[in-house]
């Protein structure tokens, strides 16, 4: 059964092979995958304790993880935002659904939890028309280039 969980320093050799696998699939030129880096990566990731760092499980096994941030949704508001920044899954078929739905949903609630107005996610890769479909179901709004948006109760559009 697919889950979502905290990550924690017992995670990391786990978390360090997946992202090393995930990269590395979609290594771009000039940005080279090593593993001190990804380590370094994942070591900051699990120190920014006002992050939103999250591991999928499918029983006991790691199979993706989702990190976000602080910060605003876009630069020229003042609205608070949480971005973001990854989202790693070797899920395939309906547990891969199952789990960007699980993981969104979280990241909501985490967002939620601390006030935050707006939660914000993204895909780049060449199916990020399906993550729109897919989470587009689940209550997020499409804004566009694979980006969508979710209000949170503290959002003041919403009050």
């Amino acid at each position: 059964m697919v889950s979502v969980r905290p990550l924690r320093r017992h995670n990391f050799k786990a978390l360090t092979k997946l992202s090393m696998d995930l990269f590395s699939r979609h290594n771009e030129a000039g940005f080279p995958i090593t593993d001190a880096s990804i380590s370094a990566m994942l070591n900051s990731f699990l120190a920014n304790s006002q992050g939103y760092f999250r591991g999928l499980f499918d029983d006991e096994e790691l199979v993706g993880w989702m990190y976000c941030m602080n910060g605003h949704s876009n630069h020229h508001s003042a609205v608070t935002g949480m971005s973001q920044v990854y989202y790693h899954s070797s899920l395939t078929g309906m547990k891969a659904v199952r789990g960007l739905l699980l993981i969104h949903e979280d990241f909501f609630k985490f967002a939620e939890k601390r006030g935050i107005e707006i939660a914000v996610t993204s895909s780049s890769l060449p199916n990020s028309d399906v993550f729109v479909r897919i989470l587009q179901k689940g209550g997020w709004t499409p804004v566009g280039n694979g980006r969508l948006t979710r209000a949170t109760k503290h959002h003041r559009g919403t009050r």
